[in-house]
């Protein structure tokens, strides 16, 4: 999918680059870089019981698991992933209802969607998993504040990944 939309900002923008160029913008998905508290995060969400991370994306699964086993950042704690869902076969993308009930059902907990909680920078994604009964926790990098008015908001609202981990023991009861 993210192939195909290269190559049709590209045509839509009348941008002529070489194949060499497009695959070697695709071959970065390889290597994405992150914020500096992802993988502080990760791990202590590795070690905390009852929560099982997973990555949740419209790549395919090959981009998913390229950038994950790949990237200098992911690689170290790609173990903290119990599994890398990807919607790409679905056709379907987020932050359509449909996808979120998939990924509920990869993780077995289909018709339970109220017990997920789905973490992500992306208001598309969150007004995605909320339209299905999912929790979701928005991380507000800028600082600026919800701002969609697409669809219900946020349940928890943090300022960064260290936040998550805070919020997850304070859930927990810790």
């Amino acid at each position: 999918m993210t192939y195909k939309s290269l190559l049709h900002t590209l045509t839509e923008h009348e941008v002529e680059i070489r194949q060499q160029v497009v695959d070697s913008v695709m071959k970065a998905y390889d290597n994405l870089s992150t914020f500096p508290d992802v993988a502080p995060a990760l791990r202590s969400l590795k070690d905390t019981p009852g929560v099982e991370c997973v990555v949740f994306s419209n790549g395919s699964q090959k981009m998913i698991n390229n950038s994950v086993n790949s990237s200098k950042d992911l690689k170290p704690v790609s173990s903290a992933f119990s599994q890398l869902v990807s919607v790409d076969h679905m056709r379907s993308f987020k932050p359509d209802p449909e996808v979120y009930r998939y990924l509920a059902q990869c993780v077995d907990m289909a018709g339970q969607e109220s017990q997920l909680w789905l973490v992500s920078s992306n208001p598309f994604d969150v007004v995605g998993a909320r339209a299905v009964g999912m929790n979701a926790v928005w991380v507000d990098r800028t600082g600026k504040g919800w701002q969609d008015k697409l669809g219900l908001e946020p349940t928890k609202i943090i300022r960064g990944l260290g936040g998550l981990t805070e919020l997850v023991s304070s859930l927990k009861g810790g």
